[in-house]
């Protein structure tokens, strides 16, 4: 059996022992014929376990508390009755009376259910025994649940946070507790592919949960893959905590923060390309000039996730054509998008290529097309064939 399965069974299996074991004190009650002391008869209570014991908190073992009644001529008392009470402390006895045997001898079990002086009397007509035991923390106990280190971390999207988030279980005394199960949970994501694993070498194949069971350090980690888009990422870590029978679900939130990316992977024509433009050379320069210029040319640069990445120099150049550009180098803005402006168009097929480091580059194609005067335009052919 695993040590979670024991914490869980364990105060269980001691209840059910200290049924078991009250049956079998009541073996010891006297045969047929009882003989109890009468009303005057003077009885004492002598202890057969030691008054001073020990024990620790979640033992699935009860203490057994052994008492004599003798008689005022020293003689063993058979059928006395013994009455048992917790003076203080918690705890829980197989029976809340007991009977002496021929011997005089009698017993009950005693489980104790919290820490420090437990007190337990034992008692038959004017005469009493008390019994101190001092009951120590369950060392396997979950007591507190502490988040220690992995809060508030940032980096580029898709990419593996630099530390794990740790969380460490105590017991009462404040020591380590190993083998306790941790669910970490992936509450909230940007985009797709962020992921949890114990290691980082398993995030390839994680999920969105991973339970992690503590070590003997009493930590237990989990490491997270941003997702592929810019923003906020929430991770909860939960574990039972308490005393056996007693548990409560307790909760830590990590959050994480995956940044825009510095590192351009693709470049996207947004408008620009396909242009037709008119190039009038009748009335060039004159203030009937019917030529126009291009409209803006936009691109947009994006990571490998799609991503806006701004800062980013673009470079353009005429390929094919004439023309200038009015900037050899834009700049991408917060969105990604970076904007260029052609002039002197030239007739027929103009191309300009834009590019940016990592990318692969684009061409905007613009097409010059001059205007013609009416009286130079062919006439149209005469349909009729006459």
């Amino acid at each position: 059996m695993n040590r979670p399965s024991f914490h869980r069974h364990r105060m269980a299996a001691a209840l059910s022992l200290v049924g078991a074991l009250a049956l079998s004190a009541c073996v010891e009650a006297p045969p047929s014929a009882p003989q109890p002391p009468s009303g005057t008869e003077a009885t004492s209570l002598v202890p057969v376990t030691s008054q001073q014991l020990a024990a620790t908190l979640g033992d699935s073992l009860a203490i057994v508390l052994e008492t004599r009644v003798l008689g005022a001529d020293g003689q063993a008392v058979r059928s006395a009755t013994v009455e048992y009470d917790l003076v203080s402390g918690a705890g829980l006895f197989s029976s809340d009376s007991t009977l002496t045997n021929d011997q005089g001898y009698t017993q009950v079990l005693f489980l104790p259910l919290s820490t420090g002086t437990v007190l337990v009397q034992a008692r038959t007509g004017s005469d009493a025994v008390t019994f101190a035991i001092e009951v120590a923390s369950d060392p396997n106990q979950a007591a507190t649940f502490v988040k220690l280190t992995g809060d508030n971390q940032s980096a580029t999207v898709g990419a593996i946070l630099p530390q794990p988030f740790v969380v460490q279980v105590r017991n009462p005394d404040g020591l380590p507790v190993d083998s306790v199960p941790v669910t970490f949970t992936l509450q909230f994501a940007q985009g797709d592919s962020a992921k949890l694993a114990a290691d980082p070498s398993e995030l390839a194949t994680g999920g969105r949960q991973v339970v992690v069971f503590t070590d003997a350090g009493g930590f237990a980690r989990a490491f997270l893959r941003l997702g592929t888009e810019a923003g906020g990422h929430t991770v909860s870590a939960n574990a039972l905590i308490g005393p056996a029978g007693a548990q409560t679900s307790q909760t830590l939130t990590f959050t994480a923060n995956a940044l825009p990316s510095a590192r351009a992977a693709q470049l996207v024509i947004i408008s620009g390309d396909d242009q037709t433009v008119p190039i009038d050379t009748l009335f060039a320069g004159g203030p009937l000039d019917r030529s126009r210029d291009p409209n803006p040319l936009v691109v947009q640069v994006l990571d490998a996730f799609g991503n806006p990445v701004p800062g980013v120099a673009v470079q353009w150049r005429v390929s094919d054509g004439g023309g200038s550009m009015f900037a050899f180098t834009t700049f991408s803005d917060p969105l990604g998008f970076a904007t260029n402006f052609y002039f002197g168009v030239t007739e027929g097929t103009n191309a300009i290529v834009a590019i940016a480091p990592g990318t692969q580059p684009v061409t905007f194609n613009i097409t010059g097309e001059v205007i013609v005067d009416p009286e130079d335009e062919p006439p149209p052919e005469d349909e009729g064939g006459g």
